[in-house]
């Protein structure tokens, strides 16, 4: 899956101490060349999403904005369509909608919102995104479906972005996949939940894992896969003036062997010429030309975000 698309780099953000320290967070990010500031969707110690993106949207005026990714069982869908078309106009048309079927179990709980099987909270998820991209794009909409019924509703406000803003779907598993890849603009392709497996949690980060979910991407939905934009969350970053030295120090900690951290589209090891070329092999080889990284990583991987910006 060849791609020519020029690189870009968004960062996650979480939390801040107050409100102007996570407004000057997210000023110091655009500083710094990032493209895209994203936040999580938890119910542990972050900021609630979708109001602090609506801060970090006033406070900046050229990195897009998104959510790597909202659970959908958390949102009524017509409710989240109005709060995104919000946010598209506070940020002038800077909105990517990220969503994502729900994984933590333990938050559901503790949420009091029933934890379904896979499936259906994916069908669940795919009747979201139809409906809130009709409404999106104006319709007034009707939709009565398994999981949502909707009664003659228009959107307002409208959205700056024409037809709409871009969806951005993420998952591991082939089954979410092929689903971001039939109804997202964005596929975000994360490590597969079910194999988390402890410390590290990676044993599924691999190249040839990541190949897989591209070819998964790409089986589901062969006449889409050229309009489709790929986005990956680098995991880990080390950089150091000895690329195998360094990727042997980070193999422990990554949970994958010292070649296959090297190797990881989830990882960025060694020097900053090293990493940089990795990026691009990455981008080159799997057709992923999108990355988020975290916070914590982003002054250290500025350099190298410099290097590849608009290449």
């Amino acid at each position: 899956m060849a791609c020519s698309r020029l690189i870009r780099f968004a960062v996650q953000l979480s939390e801040a101490p107050s409100g102007e320290d996570w407004t000057r967070l997210a000023q110091r990010m655009e500083s710094l060349g990032y493209s895209g500031i994203s936040m999580p969707d938890h119910l542990w110690a972050q900021l609630a999403p979708i109001p602090a993106l609506a801060a970090v949207a006033v406070a900046t005026s050229r990195p897009r904005i998104t959510m790597a990714v909202l659970a959908n069982d958390f949102r009524n869908p017509v409710l989240l369509a109005k709060e995104a078309a919000t946010l598209d106009v506070l940020s002038g048309g800077r909105l990517d909608l990220g969503m994502g079927a729900g994984w933590r179990e333990e938050e559901y709980r503790q949420a009091g919102i029933r934890f379904d099987r896979p499936s259906t909270r994916i069908a669940r998820l795919v009747e979201a995104v139809t409906i809130i991209k009709r409404l999106l794009e104006g319709e007034c909409v009707t939709f009565h479906g398994e999981h949502y019924d909707v009664d003659n509703y228009q959107l307002t406000p409208v959205p700056v972005q024409r037809p709409r803003p871009r969806i951005m779907l993420g998952g591991g598993a082939p089954v979410m996949l092929a689903a971001a890849a039939r109804h997202a603009d964005i596929v975000s392709i994360a490590t597969d939940n079910r194999h988390r497996t402890g410390r590290g949690q990676n044993a599924n980060a691999t190249l040839a894992a990541v190949e897989q979910a591209t070819r998964w991407i790409a089986e589901a939905a062969p006449d889409r896969t050229g309009h489709l934009e790929l986005n990956i969350r680098v995991l880990h970053i080390n950089i150091g003036a000895d690329g195998p030295a360094v990727a042997a120090q980070s193999a422990s900690t990554f949970g994958l062997p010292a070649d296959e951290v090297a190797r990881s589209p989830f990882c960025a090891v060694g020097t900053e010429r090293q990493v940089a070329d990795h990026f691009r092999s990455v981008r080159d080889r799997l057709g992923i030309s999108y990355f988020t990284v975290s916070a914590s990583a982003a002054e250290t991987l500025a350099p190298v975000v410099a290097r590849l910006t608009g290449t």
